[in-house]
């Protein structure tokens, strides 16, 4: 009689059924002249293993459980050594990019995506099981699942992301001789608008939720976490700081000296990689030193170790509490990212000059700051008027 993971492997791969549908669920146990046997699928055919020392079948079904998980240990741990392991390639290929001097958030986010959707969505083993009908159909349902997490909507954008992530390891692996060729080529982008066109908050708006978050706590934590977001988002309005950034800062990188007050970003928190100060706003310095005070904070702790990437779903619910609406009917809508874009456009208005905002916001060119971020609002367009010229009885 063949063995449990002998088993398991033909038909019940890990606990992933390769059968039908149709087919009787291989955890099963029978009984047949008074003894128990569990049983698996091989080729549509019925095996199965005979389960000694069992005499009701709530033992034999316990039994047959504590073998299939056993199996199983014992499979994943023989895969995790094998060369064509999925989990071992993706881990060499992370320290081929670090090898090759790219930014730290790059190569997160390219590691990220290759996890979640090769192993925590697809849940493969083996370089073998890659199949890209499958996560072409993964992607194509807009939704991925990541291990202690909710399954989460992907936009256009981002399903192209984890193509280019995929492509990418693809063609890492043709050039070390794990593939012939780069099957990932075969998987197709998705097209449509995947550009989203965030409006500005008013004043009003940004009051409001400032307070929104002071006052609302989250479910199961400390009202502390509703006050360290209010001065998260005072932070990154008045500094113009990505939120990612904002939150891998430490205490250490502010100075409060009077008249030199600034935050130092280093070039790995920075998106042109170019380290940066910014000057701190007089309300914000009174923020921060009150933060810090309160929870005796030292040079090297987190500044905001309390928020962490759910404060982009946080921020959806401190909108809602505030009572303004995230998307308007003309489509444009406001994210964690919207403190910044607000900020830009209002120093614009202001006649800060452009080459000021592009250093504070961080962005390489001119032209992203004006193109993404600097945008006239309804008021700045009405005053535009004013300078022109009146044409009233031309002529006379």
């Amino acid at each position: 009689m063949p063995s449990v993971e002998r088993l398991l492997r033909v038909r019940y791969y890990l606990g992933k059924k390769q059968v039908p549908a149709s087919t009787p669920n291989a955890t099963r146990v029978e009984e047949w002249s008074k003894d128990y046997y569990g049983v698996v699928y091989e080729s549509g055919k019925r095996v199965r293993y005979r389960l000694e020392g069992v005499t009701t079948k709530t033992k034999a079904e316990e039994r047959w459980k504590e073998l299939l998980t056993e199996a199983k240990r014992s499979i994943k741990e023989e895969n995790s050594r094998s060369p064509d392991s999925v989990e071992l390639l993706i881990s060499s290929y992370e320290k081929h990019l670090n090898s090759l001097g790219l930014g730290k958030q790059t190569i997160k986010d390219e590691i990220v995506k290759l996890n979640i959707m090769l192993l925590d969505t697809l849940q493969l083993i083996r370089l073998e099981e890659i199949n890209i009908s499958v996560i072409q159909e993964e992607l194509q349902k807009g939704k991925t699942k990541q291990v202690g997490r909710k399954p989460r909507p992907l936009s256009t954008r981002t399903k192209n992301f984890y193509i280019g992530a995929m492509f990418r390891f693809g063609k890492w692996l043709k050039e070390n001789k794990h593939w012939k060729k780069n099957i990932f080529v075969r998987l197709k982008r998705f097209k449509g608008s995947h550009v989203k066109v965030r409006r500005e908050m008013t004043p009003e708006e940004l009051k409001a939720i400032i307070k929104a978050a002071e006052t609302r706590g989250v479910k199961g934590k400390d009202k502390q976490q509703g006050e360290e977001r209010a001065v998260f988002y005072t932070f990154i309005f008045y500094t113009l700081t990505r939120a990612g950034s904002a939150r891998s800062l430490t205490v250490g990188q502010l100075n409060f000296t009077k008249g030199q007050e600034e935050v130092v970003l280093r070039g790995d928190q920075v998106k042109n990689k170019k380290s940066v100060a910014k000057p701190l706003h007089p309300l914000l310095v009174e923020k921060l030193q009150a933060w810090i005070k309160k929870k005796k904070l030292k040079a090297e702790d987190r500044l905001f170790a309390g928020v962490g990437p759910s404060i982009v779903h946080q921020f959806d619910n401190d909108l809602r509490k505030a009572g303004i609406q995230k998307v308007l009917p003309d489509g444009t809508s406001l994210d964690i990212h919207a403190f910044k874009t607000t900020a830009i456009s209002m120093l614009h208005d202001a006649g800060v000059p452009i080459k000021v905002i592009q250093t504070l916001a961080e962005h390489a060119s001119a032209n992203t700051t004006l193109a993404h971020y600097a945008r006239a609002n309804r008021e700045s367009l009405s005053q535009a008027y004013h300078n022109l010229p009146d044409l009233k009885d031309p002529l006379q």
